[in-house]
């Protein structure tokens, strides 16, 4: 048994636990992911909108509340065309599992949607100001039908390509504002300006839940992972203990030999 790969797996299931925003970024551009590759990016979706410009625009359709995340990867069905072919096959696509919430810029074109999905709301897209480098669509749900939002985003990436020169940067962010942790480390992060970008003062937190709520969430997530994480430091210890006992270990070169010879008295 390789221990090394026990400890790895263990610090893995560790940060995905912790992960609380993350981001995953496609792109078809050579040079998108050679600035991703070559530059200093330190895991921060805010740090790759830095290279988006007005003739590679990023667009970022970003869930607040609703956890795409664990519906991302549970994998490929074909049921899901646009989630599937941008993310989980792409030629470039790079994961950010520890990101922090990329608020709005006046520089950015913002676009904000609430309740059910419909052509209504792929109309809006056209605010959308031609020459943008950041198209911020903001998903504010926690309920959408997955096969609908798939639609929806591939029916959106066309009506974009309408306006912008192109739609093949693209990002999802994600998170959950509801434990009230994604919002203490977006905070922190405004107040580090070097790892920040767009921020602004005001708080993008539209619907504060209730301190009980968020102290009985936070009890729930945390019970689960303590007890994850529990079941896996036991799962190590007794394979650690089984291949102790496995060890054949002979004591007979500690016992005192005796000497048949030796005279009795």
């Amino acid at each position: 048994m390789n221990f090394s790969i026990l400890l790895s797996l263990l610090v893995s299931v560790c940060s995905l636990v912790q992960a609380e925003v993350g981001s995953v970024f496609s792109t078809d551009f050579e040079g998108y992911w050679s600035s991703v590759l070559e530059s200093s990016i330190d895991n921060h979706l805010n740090e790759l909108v830095k290279y988006a410009t007005q003739d590679e625009p990023m667009i970022i359709f970003q869930f607040d509340n609703y956890k795409l995340n664990s519906l991302l990867w549970k994998g490929s069905s074909g049921k899901y065309r646009f989630l599937e072919d941008k993310f989980y096959f792409p030629r470039h696509s790079v994961v950010f599992n520890k990101d922090y919430i990329l608020e709005e810029n006046s520089d950015y074109s913002i676009v904000d949607l609430h309740g059910k999905l419909n052509d209504e709301y792929l109309e809006s897209l056209n605010s959308v100001q031609p020459g943008s480098k950041v198209v911020l669509i903001r998903f504010n749900d926690n309920q959408y039908d997955l096969a609908q939002l798939d639609q929806f985003l591939s029916k959106s990436q066309e009506q974009l390509a309408k306006i912008l020169p192109n739609t093949r940067n693209i990002a999802l962010q994600f998170f959950d504002r509801s434990t009230g942790s994604s919002k203490g480390k977006n905070r922190q992060a405004r107040d580090e300006p070097d790892q920040r970008v767009g921020s602004t003062p005001e708080s993008i937190d539209k619907k504060p839940d209730s301190d009980d709520e968020n102290a009985s969430k936070l009890f729930t997530e945390g019970l689960l992972s303590c007890l994850l994480i529990s079941g896996i430091l036991l799962w190590i210890l007794v394979i650690a203990i089984y291949w102790l006992v496995s060890l054949d270990i002979s004591y007979g070169a500690l016992q005192k030999s005796t000497n048949p010879l030796k005279k009795t008295n």
